[in-house]
């Protein structure tokens, strides 16, 4: 089966250079839960740096349901949003993937530290590629054309593959989230390979587009074979804007093999 893995914007790059003093920085919060259970799994902590309202990059610290930090994702979007540079640790199960960027276009890394240094494979730059948390500004870059009923077509990176798959994204429904109207969109594995993954869907405030909910396969392993299903719901209530210090507390915060919970 193929195991297509979409952060709820969950996002980020290896080493990050030091925050620019005049930018400004957003803490959101996402809450995992057990899609059929609700069942609370582990809390996203997510912190994104913007220079004239325009995200650079985030931070996404991954916390088991006693508080201790078991993941970290790193996201740089350069001048590129919908292709960004990231890098996701899962110290959980000892695993790491990613993407950088190539002269020629990205190279796609993943693997486990017990199978000794990550594989490594090139990906093609393509005008409908896109790379995990570059599909939250894909979307608002194509709002219209989603709210329009139009079908879009991506080419969605997936690291541990190697390789971006087709996938289709279309507006599902509106429905009211936390009192305010939202859009729900879905993305589905185009033609045949739809039978063997699930679909996700995510919901975004109409106002503004701001993420609020997100519901598939997520980032987070169970193990060495399988990813994680939540349902993610970002609270309004919990965004707030936030210094430097949280920021680089996010990203020095050590990690440890504490397992989220199951479903």
């Amino acid at each position: 089966m193929i195991r297509v893995r979409l952060l709820a914007l969950a996002l980020a790059g290896a080493t990050l250079p030091a925050p620019n003093a005049s930018a400004e920085f957003v803490e959101t919060r996402g809450d995992a839960v057990g899609i059929e259970s609700g069942v609370p799994l582990y809390t996203e902590h997510h912190v994104v740096r913007r220079e004239r309202g325009v995200a650079r990059e985030r931070i996404v610290l991954y916390r088991c349901p006693d508080g201790r930090a078991f993941g970290r994702k790193t996201l740089d979007y350069g001048d590129t949003p919908a292709t960004p540079a990231f890098r996701m640790e899962d110290a959980h199960v000892g695993y790491v993937e990613g993407a950088r960027h190539a002269d020629d276009g990205l190279v796609a890394f993943f693997g486990f530290a017990a199978d000794g240094a990550p594989a490594e494979v090139a990906i093609p730059r393509g005008p409908s590629l896109v790379v995990d948390a570059g599909f939250d500004e894909f979307i608002r870059s194509r709002w219209d054309a989603l709210q329009a009923g139009e079908t879009l077509t991506i080419d969605f990176l997936v690291p541990s593959r190697g390789k971006a798959y087709a996938f289709e994204l279309v507006k599902l429904r509106e429905q009211t989230l936390q009192g305010m109207p939202a859009s729900v969109f879905r993305l589905s594995l185009d033609g045949l390979l739809g039978w063997f993954a699930s679909d996700i869907d995510v919901a975004y405030r109409n106002s503004d587009r701001r993420l609020m909910r997100f519901e598939g396969l997520t980032s987070v392993r169970v193990d060495r074979r399988a990813n994680l299903p939540a349902r993610i719901d970002f609270p309004l209530d919990a965004e707030r804007v936030v210094t430097d210090e949280r920021w680089r507390a996010l990203r020095d915060e050590p990690l440890t093999d504490c397992p989220p919970a199951m479903p």
